[in-house]
């Protein structure tokens, strides 16, 4: 053992991400999981400047806060503040403030020379003579002040135009110029992770891989050895181009995954057809672990408040649920507006955030198809108490758009909410996803962005409910749920830091983060 871990018993992990880890429940189930395996997981938790540094503690795992700053993306505002204001001082370099001054003095200088040829003396001639010159002093200064505000219009213009053009073009696309937030999370992780000296790094998104990368760097010629695990959770070239940002900062993001990727010890992704694309592209050795992104299982809460009693909907009124992000790729603006052919029917939908922006919007959506009464926005609740809360349900909608690689390749975690929670399931026709369900016949699939083909999959699906077997979903829920992942990740750690496995409880910990006081409390 190196003089970097003396003294420790089992082999450390830090796992981070470049936001926050509060209601991220893949890397707080990662970190559960290493503890019950026997390892000594750490979470890094990025917090704003100003916010409180107080460490927490998810079950006996460490969080530790880490301060993200903000001198790289606001240099480079700044920087592009300066850059589209600077002038090209081809006819003045005075400003609009400077030359008015100007123009004012040369004006009191003809009011002067004019004054002065008002006497009609023997330098008559010579008075006449200045101010003439002060007049032409001043046309020329205006002739020159206006044409260089032509330049400077033109200045900006060629400035709009580049911006509008850069959208759709990748073309000198740097992390310093378009992701400089990345640079941000280096200053602040690259010591945490230095100090702490983990035997297995693992970051969890493009935006930290260089900083993983570098800090196993230092580790190493400091003469600790450190392993490096990457979960890449998307097919980040595949995602569909409304979540892009812009063109430029799409390619800077799949740069920084190509460009770090093969100096990861092992590479975990969230699904098989995701497993192969990232192999094939990027010729990796191994063909990537798959872990599913699935809930622990955990039996449903007697007597807990669930979404029907939250959202006012009477029993044997057919309720619907929409769980999670709404932005435009996820397709919810077609579950509105299908709501106009379910006239019957209920929908919640649980937002993330909450209060999510979007939302007013959707409202207004539902309010001119007059559906908005039986639509009801609510706040999310805690990952211990979700599948609680949604199976009061009759149908889970998922409408995320599909014909992206990445959306066609998902299986995403709401799919197997769904299932635990025991409600019906109608999706969109994105291909994996659509697999699952029909495979697993617990389910109907419509056409993604098609209102019609959507309203008919819930009726088929709520049709179908009434026929499923209770045992069934509960057998299914069984086999795809957290704990049956663990294998995976018990396998995929053993070839980088292996430890002698402790039994763990069939119970999974609760995923709830505590403050350290309340975590002791918990534990006397």
């Amino acid at each position: 053992m190196n003089s970097l871990n003396q003294g420790r018993a089992t082999p450390r992990v830090v796992l981070f991400r470049q936001s926050g880890i509060d209601a991220d429940t893949r890397a707080k189930k990662f970190a559960l999981t290493l503890a019950r395996l026997g390892y000594e997981p750490i979470l890094l938790a990025p917090v704003a400047p100003g916010d409180p540094l107080t460490e927490r503690r998810l079950g006996p795992v460490r969080v530790i806060p880490v301060e993200i700053g903000t001198a790289h993306f606001d240099a480079n505002r700044e920087a592009l503040w300066e850059k589209r204001s600077r002038r090209i001082p081809v006819l003045s370099r005075l400003s609009k403030d400077d030359y008015l001054e100007r123009l004012g003095g040369r004006r009191k200088l003809v009011r002067e020379a004019l004054a002065r040829t008002e006497r009609r003396d023997a330098a008559f001639l010579a008075h006449r003579t200045l101010l003439e010159f002060r007049k032409a002093q001043v046309v020329l200064l205006q002739k020159r002040q206006s044409g260089q505000m032509a330049i400077d219009r033109t200045t900006r213009e060629a400035w709009r135009a580049w911006t509008k053009a850069s959208r759709s073009t990748a073309l000198f696309a740097t992390v310093e110029g378009m992701l400089p937030e990345v640079l941000d999370l280096d200053d602040a992780y690259r010591p945490v992770l230095e100090q702490l000296a983990p035997d297995v790094i693992h970051a969890h998104h493009p935006f930290v891989l260089p900083t993983a990368v570098r800090a196993a760097a230092g580790l190493r010629t400091a003469g600790h050895q450190v392993r490096l695990v990457y979960d890449a959770r998307e097919n980040f070239k595949g995602i569909p181009q409304s979540e892009w940002g812009t063109k430029r900062r799409h390619h800077v993001l799949v740069e920084l995954e190509a460009d770090t990727i093969e100096e990861f010890d092992a590479v975990i992704t969230v699904s098989d057809p995701i497993a192969d694309v990232l192999q094939d592209r990027y010729e990796l050795a191994a063909r990537p672990s798959v872990v599913l992104n699935m809930p622990p299982r955990t039996p449903l809460r007697e007597n807990s408040s669930h979404v029907r009693n939250v959202a006012g909907v009477a029993d044997g009124v057919p309720l619907l649920v929409y769980s999670g992000g709404v932005s435009r790729a996820r397709g919810i603006d077609s579950l509105i507006d299908a709501m106009a052919l379910l006239p019957e029917m209920h929908l919640a939908l649980v937002t993330v955030p909450y209060p999510h922006p979007r939302i007013p919007d959707l409202m207004d959506r539902a309010d001119q198809l007059g559906v908005a009464h039986r639509v009801h926005v609510l706040p999310p609740v805690g990952q211990d108490e979700l599948i609680s809360f949604l199976a009061g349900a009759d149908v889970g909608v998922h409408p995320m758009l599909s014909g992206s690689p990445n959306h066609d390749m998902a299986v995403p975690n709401k799919l197997f909410e769904y299932l635990h929670a025991g409600v019906t399931l109608a999706v969109s026709d994105a291909r994996t996803m659509a697999a699952f369900v029909r495979s697993h016949h617990i389910g109907t699939v419509f056409r993604s962005n098609d209102p019609e083909d959507l309203a008919r999959a819930v009726r088929g699906a709520l049709a179908m409910r009434a026929g499923q077997s209770l045992g069934e979903r509960e057998k299914l829920a069984g086999e795809y749920c957290w704990q049956a992942q663990e294998p995976v990740i018990a396998r995929t750690y053993a070839r980088l830091a292996p430890v002698v496995e402790r039994p763990r409880a069939e119970d999974f910990p609760s995923l709830d983060i505590t403050d350290v006081a309340a975590a002791a409390e918990g534990g006397q």
